[in-house]
């Protein structure tokens, strides 16, 4: 069980002054976890600095404490995702209260970092194609108003996502 949320991260991310979401980052390291489920502390730490290497205004800055949080966020996903995890992956996000526009720009970005850390994979037709599903997530700059139909679709919209990260965990980590 988690014992963090996402105000937590995104409070800490702030402080930190990095440029990139902790959204981004989280659905770089779920993506980076479907190919690399048995990654070792200093891969993660590679893996990490790669990332901030992107934020020019703090590349090379890898603290302790930034790679203690990252780590946390990928043991328990990776709990949650694996086989004895009952399904209980979540995707990091901001709580139901929040404006529906700052959840869908969480999920927006979860899944621009999750396709990028795919990379040049090779990957099946069906996972492609629930790609360009989530590449089209992504893309979406619209403002919501918070109806209830908005906040339907927008549920739905996250289960797809959260049930097309679970498929793909799965079907990349029994090919290895």
């Amino acid at each position: 069980m988690r014992d963090f949320d996402y105000a937590d991260f995104e409070d800490f991310w702030f402080k930190s002054r990095i440029s990139l979401t902790i959204s981004e980052v989280y659905g770089f390291i779920v993506g980076y976890m479907c190919c690399n489920k048995k990654s070792t502390a200093s891969d993660r730490r590679n893996f990490y600095g790669e990332l901030l290497a992107a934020d020019f205004d703090n590349a090379g800055r890898l603290d302790d404490e930034i790679v203690r949080k990252l780590d946390i966020l990928f043991n328990a996903t990776l709990e949650d995702l694996d086989e004895y995890g009952d399904y209980k992956f979540c995707i990091l996000m901001p709580s139901d209260e929040e404006n529906i526009n700052h959840r869908m720009r969480a999920l927006r970005d979860f899944c621009s970092g999750f396709i990028s850390s795919l990379g040049s994979m090779s990957l099946d037709e069906e996972i492609s194609e629930i790609l360009i599903d989530m590449r089209s997530i992504a893309a979406v700059r619209d403002e919501m108003e918070g109806t209830e139909e908005n906040e339907s679709d927008f549920f739905q919209l996250v289960e797809f996502v959260r049930a097309s990260v679970f498929f793909i965990f799965f079907q990349v980590t029994q090919r290895k």
